[in-house]
């Protein structure tokens, strides 16, 4: 019987397990090394026409040009290297026109050597490695089937990953042996392992009063005794699981440390996240009103609603018998995602920070609210102590944003005036309705940071040839040697959150100030569509989506800021992130732009208006940069290209 289809699918994001629950550790708060007991004397292990269908049937029913073929398990590395390079071929053999691949797995990192990292970085994958701190904290739950630690192993899985330079994102689970310690495990991540990309994810491991002693023991086979599939059910938890208060002064303290010294050099999920929120955007379907757009293949073609609700009562079909497409467009699943906004209590429809929360996971929902109504969630006392504690720094950082200028500009604040509830003026901040200028940031400097959120339309008032222009010290390069750079974009919100594209640009030779000062004049003269036909003779380099032939840069330009390095990019066409705004493309917004900071190493991040149209403002004699479409993009993970 065919799924009944309310309509084609939206973009959405697929998990596929090609070894089902099977792993080669026996981490005792992984719930899905029970889900095994789903398959009975299954081999799990994908089958060779099943990979086939899946990538076919995935890039036929992603609409975005964007799509990530994402794996994941129990333990994905031990289906062999060879199964992935069929992959790879079958997504070539498959690909629609104008299609992009972001490939991502989730991996334990205890398989890895160089021949599979030599592999991730031939093909750009993406890696989110699971390490739970130092390792005392990592060996008190991810043990491997005999019960030993693999910190070890995780290690030397890390340092492969490193010495081929594989994009790496920390996956770290907060649970009962590392939770009391947030910055012994962000400064582990961050100092020691010098990882710039983490998330940080609570353990909750829900049971029931007949099965919470099993429970305890971890979701393994034990040896004489009967182990419990795990569902969504009960409202116990087991000694693992993390508290709610706990978790969030977990986060308070990381982020406390996060937001005075690492904004723009460390990425945190639920900080860049949350930052969202405060723009009003929607990245991560945990703080999404609603939900539905995150499934979960198994290895047989199961298709199920969710990563979390791999049981029974949430599995849509097969994709060998139903198309993938009717099943994600599907009424049970639209009714999956909508019920996260249904059932959602009074109490957290009246909480002031629901525009951050939106009750999180349904998967963590099973507490009553303190009248009695069901369905809050367990976590909901340490999100409601994290978002209250954040919100004047990230009312300061959207503020910021939303000026165009950088979220690091808030680590030049004193920390009592970053802390504060502040709203931001022209060039100043503002508190209690008194003036007050930000020490370090002259008008001047309001200049030197483009390209923040804008609202579809509605033009940031930059001046922007001002900007580019020797009047804040501005120098093109004598005879400057070529230099390129590699990075990825990063869409921020709505159904494109989340989504990347990896990029690089080359830059053979920097934009005088004489041609500077002649494109402003032209521009206030002539109009933009002067402007764009002048701009596209110009080369000064060329910027692409890592593959294609790209865009030439018509404007470049470089100064220094303190020990940093600001490179200025203007293109007189759309950039090729154009797809990561849901707006799609506009010959009203000819141009790109991208700004980027970097470090003595080279290294670091930005943003991108991928379609902006650049005018002058006759009434307010300024020059406008103007972004198409209510999404910004960051450019993460810029470094260069060698």
């Amino acid at each position: 019987m065919k799924p009944s289809m309310t309509s084609l699918p939206q973009p959405f994001h697929l998990l596929s397990k090609p070894t089902g629950a099977t792993c080669n550790l026996d981490c005792k708060y992984c719930f899905f090394l029970s889900k095994e007991m789903l398959y009975p004397g299954d081999r799990f292990r994908m089958s060779d026409q099943m990979l086939e269908t899946y990538i076919r049937q995935l890039l036929e029913a992603q609409p975005a040009d964007e799509v990530n073929v994402a794996w994941q398990g129990g333990e994905p590395t031990l289906m062999g290297l060879d199964f992935f390079r069929r992959s790879v071929e079958y997504v070539e053999k498959y690909r629609k026109t104008g299609q992009r691949i972001l490939h991502t797995m989730q991996t334990n990192g205890t398989l890895l050597n160089d021949e599979w990292c030599a592999f991730f970085k031939e093909h750009n994958f993406l890696i989110g490695l699971s390490v739970d701190g130092p390792r005392e904290m990592h060996d008190a739950y991810r043990v491997n089937k005999g019960g030993a630690g693999s910190f070890d192993q995780v290690m030397r899985g890390w340092e492969t990953l490193r010495r081929h330079e594989v994009d790496v994102n920390i996956l770290c689970t907060v649970h009962a042996a590392n939770a009391d310690h947030p910055l012994e495990v962000y400064r582990f991540f961050r100092d020691k392992l010098q990882a710039g990309y983490m998330q940080f994810i609570p353990i909750v491991e829900r049971t029931t009063q007949e099965f919470l002693s099993l429970a305890n023991l971890g979701w393994g086979e034990q040896p004489g005794a009967d182990r419990p599939l795990y569902t969504q059910r009960g409202g116990l938890v087991t000694e693992r699981s993390v508290g709610a208060e706990q978790f969030g002064r977990f986060l308070i303290a990381v982020f406390d440390e996060w937001v005075r010294r690492d904004v723009g050099k460390v990425f945190v999920q639920t900080f860049d996240v949350a930052l969202g929120s405060w723009l009003g955007q929607h990245s991560l379907c945990i703080f999404s009103p609603t939900c539905g757009g995150a499934l979960a293949l198994e290895h047989n073609g199961d298709l199920y609603s969710c990563d979390h609700y791999v049981e029974p009562g949430y599995l849509l079909g097969n994709i060998l018998q139903t198309p993938m497409a009717e099943l994600v467009g599907s009424e049970k699943q639209r009714a999956f995602g909508q019920d996260k906004l249904n059932s959602l209590p009074k109490y957290c429809r009246e909480c002031e920070v629901r525009f951050a929360c939106h009750g999180e996971c349904p998967r963590n929902r099973f507490i009553t609210t303190p009248d009695g109504e069901p369905g809050l969630n367990y976590l909901c006392a340490g999100y409601k102590l994290f978002f209250n504690h954040i919100d004047p720094a990230m009312k300061v950082m959207a503020s910021l944003l939303r000026q165009g200028r950088w979220a690091d500009e808030i680590m030049q604040l004193p920390s009592t005036q970053a802390s504060e509830g502040f709203v931001t003026g022209t060039n100043s901040l503002v508190c209690a309705g008194v003036v007050t200028p930000v020490e370090g940031l002259s008008p001047k400097t309001l200049l030197d940071f483009p390209g923040g959120k804008t609202m579809k339309r509605s033009p940031i008032a930059l001046l922007i040839f001002v900007f580019l222009a020797a009047a804040i010290g501005v120098r093109a390069q004598e005879n400057p040697l070529p230099e390129a750079y590699t990075g990825v974009a990063q869409g921020t919100g709505g159904s494109v959150g989340g989504k990347s594209i990896h990029f690089d640009f080359r830059i053979t030779q920097y934009t005088t100030d004489e041609d500077v000062q002649k494109f402003a004049q032209l521009v206030k003269d002539q109009g933009t569509d002067a402007l764009r036909r002048v701009l596209e003779k110009e080369d000064k380099g060329r910027l692409a989506v890592t593959g294609s032939t790209g865009n030439q840069i018509a404007i470049a330009r470089k100064r220094t800021q303190g020990a940093d390095t600001v490179i200025t990019i203007i293109t007189a066409r759309n950039m090729p992130f154009i797809e990561l705004y849901n707006n799609g493309r506009t010959t009203d917004y000819p141009f790109g732009y991208l700004q980027v900071k970097l470090d003595a190493q080279g290294k670091g991040g930005g943003q991108i208006m991928a379609a902006a149209k650049i005018r002058f403002d006759k009434k307010k004699g300024q020059y406008q940069i103007e972004s198409f479409g209510n999404q910004y993009i960051k450019a993460v993970n810029v470094r260069p290209n060698k």
